[in-house]
């Protein structure tokens, strides 16, 4: 099996569109991640974008959208001035690290194998162990992979991105993913699949989340205080 993952290295390496530079008041980044992100007709969209574009007209400031790995839209929001990201779970070591604007999207994940490898006992961190399963680089589930004592390159191997992932699972070179379970038939016909595919092998309720938008602390109190403004009154349901 590790030789697969050597095999299929060069497939971690990806072009990203961004939308064109410009003046504004706030660049917002995100990840791949369909329905709900993705790159389509030259810009950003999707369903938790629509989400977000509303919220951001609603405060008059003016943003550019970019779509980049999630590494590198994560440490974009971190270390760039007047940077927004979405959908990030507000996880322990997160917390202190953005101001937590609006809630965008709910995840439950859960293990995706192939239904033709069905079954497969995934009971124990043991028997998980036995597999190889591909994640996205410092996502929610990289991070719980860690927590649970498996190593990368051994129990599994990181992509950019989820369609990385998918790829790594359809052309059999990995036996699990982890993905949104309502993510599930928008990527089997993203991949032209049909319905019964794949399978979802097992839930993971402990990483069930909510995604939300959230500025870097290194943005100008005048434009998170129209943020936060605009936050609060939609929490008001106005």
């Amino acid at each position: 099996m590790l030789s697969k993952i050597i095999l299929v290295t060069l497939c971690l390496t990806f072009f990203y569109k961004t939308t064109a530079a410009f003046a504004v008041d706030l660049n917002i980044v995100t990840e791949l991640s369909p329905p709900h992100q993705l790159w389509q007709n030259n810009q950003v969209s999707g369903s938790s974008t629509d989400k977000v574009k509303a919220f951001i007209n609603k405060t008059g400031l003016t943003v550019n959208y970019d779509i980049y790995p999630w590494a590198r839209a994560y440490n974009k929001s971190i270390k760039e001035p007047d940077t927004l990201i979405y959908s990030i779970a507000r996880t322990p070591e997160r917390v202190d690290l953005f101001h937590w604007l609006i809630p965008v999207v709910e995840y439950k994940f859960g293990f995706v194998a192939l239904s033709s490898n069905k079954p497969m006992d995934l009971s124990t961190i043991e028997k998980i162990s036995e597999y190889i399963i591909a994640v996205q680089r410092n996502d929610f589930a990289h991070d719980w992979m860690l927590s649970q004592g498996l190593e990368e390159g051994k129990h599994f191997m990181i992509c950019a991105d989820i369609d990385c992932s998918w790829n790594l699972l359809l052309n059999k070179n990995i036996d699990l993913i982890i993905d949104s379970r309502q993510f599930i038939d928008d990527m089997l016909v993203r991949f032209n699949k049909p319905e019964d595919y794949v399978y979802l092998v097992k839930d993971l309720p402990e990483l069930s989340t909510t995604g939300y938008l959230a500025a870097g602390k290194n943005i100008a109190p005048a434009k998170l205080a129209k943020l936060r403004a605009v936050a609060k009154l939609m929490a008001q349901g106005q």
